[in-house]
């Protein structure tokens, strides 16, 4: 069983670091598992490409902002008549792609709007500590 249980991420991630300060913890992990099938071709790959970081919000702990950096890989398709080289690994148990902010936290900020909508769920949001511009909401 994790030490950060109480985080209560998704089982695909492996947490490196919690690094807490006044207003926010940073969270530092990586993807538990480094190959994956190709979306075009559905062969198994896990030669690397490269590594990139992705930092998403998520919802507050303690009291406090948490952001999440994820350690994302791009792989290389291992098969030759693929038109697709290289691909992500999807973090989707946690959010859809080019989002910033985790689904979980997306759900509060839909949940916020619909029971205050505008500024004053602005406001709320911001007390929730997870801030979203009132335009967003």
């Amino acid at each position: 069983m994790s030490r950060f249980r109480c985080l209560d991420l998704p089982p695909s991630l492996v947490v490196d670091q919690v690094i807490p300060s006044d207003n926010t913890v940073q969270i530092e992990a990586r993807l538990r598992d480094r190959s994956t099938v190709c979306p075009d071709c559905h062969v198994r790959t896990q030669r690397i490409h490269s590594l990139y970081r992705r930092t998403l919000s998520d919802l507050p702990w303690q009291g406090r902002r948490v952001t999440l950096r994820v350690s994302s890989v791009r792989l290389y398709c291992n098969s030759a008549g693929c038109r697709r080289r290289t691909f992500v690994i999807p973090l989707s148990d946690m959010t859809v792609p080019y989002r910033r902010h985790t689904m979980r936290l997306t759900d509060l900020h839909h949940y916020v709007a619909h029971a205050s909508g505008g500024p004053a769920g602005a406001r709320r949001a911001e007390r929730l500590r997870c801030p979203v511009s009132a335009d967003t909401l």
